[in-house]
Order: C-alpha cells, then sequence, then structure tokens
C-alpha cells in the first residue's frame, strides 16, 4: 500500500511540476515588426509573458523567444495570433499581443515556431508623418512598402482583385496628397488614407487567412 501510495504522491508532485512550468514559443517577424527582449505580451492590458530574445534571422526578419506564464499557457492553442503593437502612450516602445486560438483547439508544444505580425498603425504612424510633412523631410510612397508586398502576394481571384482595385484606389489618394501644398488639406487627406491603409489590413488578413497552409 505505501509504495502505490508513495508512486501516487511522486505522479502528484510531477504533474504539478508540468503545470507550473512556463511556455516558450518562437516567433518569426519581419523586420518592421522589430521587438526587444523584456517586452510585454499582452491580452486585455494584463500581462502574460514576455520576449525573452530577439535575433536577426536572414534575409530580412528577426527570431523572437517567448515565454507565457504557466497560468496563461491555456491561451496558447492552434489559431493564437501575436501582433506587435505599440505601448499606449509611448510611441518608442512596442508589446506584443495575444489574440486567443480556440478554448478547444490543440495546445501547442513547447518549442513551437510560428508567424507573427504587426500593427499597421506601426507601419504608418500619423503624427510622425504630418510632422515629418510640415518639414518636407518623409516621402510618403517609401513608407508603404509593406502594403505593396501584401498587394503583390494577393491570389488571382474575384476577393484578390477586389483587394487590387482597393490598393489602387489608395494610390490616388497618395497621389493627391503629395500633391496637396495645403497642410490642413493635407493632413485631412492623411487621416482618410491611414483609415483606408487600416480597412486594407483587415481585409488583407481575412483573405490570408482562409488561404490554405503551403
Amino acid at each position: 500500500m505505501l509504495p502505490r501510495l508513495m508512486l501516487i504522491g511522486f505522479l502528484a508532485l510531477l504533474l504539478s511540476a508540468c503545470i507550473s512550468q512556463p511556455l516558450h514559443l518562437k516567433l518569426r517577424l519581419g523586420s518592421e515588426a522589430m521587438v526587444w527582449a523584456n517586452a510585454p505580451i499582452v491580452l486585455d492590458g494584463k500581462t502574460v509573458g514576455k520576449v525573452l530574445s530577439a535575433k536577426m534571422e536572414p534575409p530580412k526578419g528577426f527570431l523572437v523567444e517567448l515565454e507565457i506564464l504557466p497560468e496563461y499557457k491555456k491561451l496558447a492553442t492552434e489559431g493564437v495570433q501575436f501582433l506587435v503593437v505599440q505601448v499606449p502612450n509611448q510611441s518608442n516602445q512596442r508589446q506584443i499581443e495575444i489574440k486567443p486560438g480556440p478554448p478547444r483547439a490543440p495546445r501547442l508544444k513547447e518549442g513551437e515556431t510560428l508567424q507573427g505580425s504587426v500593427d499597421s498603425r506601426l507601419l504608418f504612424p500619423l503624427d510622425q508623418v504630418v510632422e515629418s510633412y510640415t518639414e518636407n523631410q518623409w516621402n510618403l510612397s517609401s513608407g508603404l512598402d509593406y502594403f505593396r508586398a501584401q498587394v503583390r502576394r494577393l491570389p488571382d481571384t474575384p476577393q484578390g482583385q477586389r483587394l487590387k482595385e482597393q490598393w489602387a484606389s489608395i494610390q490616388d489618394e497618395i497621389v493627391q496628397i503629395e500633391k496637396s501644398s495645403q497642410d490642413a488639406a493635407k493632413k485631412e487627406l492623411l487621416l482618410k488614407l491611414q483609415s483606408d491603409l487600416l480597412a486594407l489590413d483587415r481585409n488583407l488578413k481575412v483573405i490570408f487567412d482562409t488561404l490554405p497552409s503551403p
């Protein structure tokens, strides 16, 4: 009887130790989504983990190691998304926002590698753009490489064609902005452009999420 109880106790301790361990994942990011070690991983404003390290991964990108706290490992199921965003009210700081996968989906395993993404507002920071425009220091077209690359990836389908037309309309807006000579009018056009880019970014995410895995 005693050996049996000891075995049960040992298994209970082993299970408890496994549950209390953090989960480590790896995240591939493009260079525009760079984050640094110790950046928090957040959900609804609550810290659920942190970035352990970020290393350059040729040809153009980074491999980021994440640590999810033990009590939040259940968030990391298949379908989870990690999005690099700006820390609220801190324009020079970034954090990773976690969007949990389906609760009944299989749990991710220790050391799995995922593809991360970046909030498009980091790629198009309106306040900085307007300020730079005022100082004649910024070429708007050069800030849109991310969107150009995404549009080039669109499939040859009716939905893909609609997004290509949406992008063509945005390019017309860019021409208008670059021709505008009045700062007030330019700022108004930039506000519309930012809104249209965010809408395009959402639509791109929808279409790429529905594409079959390569």
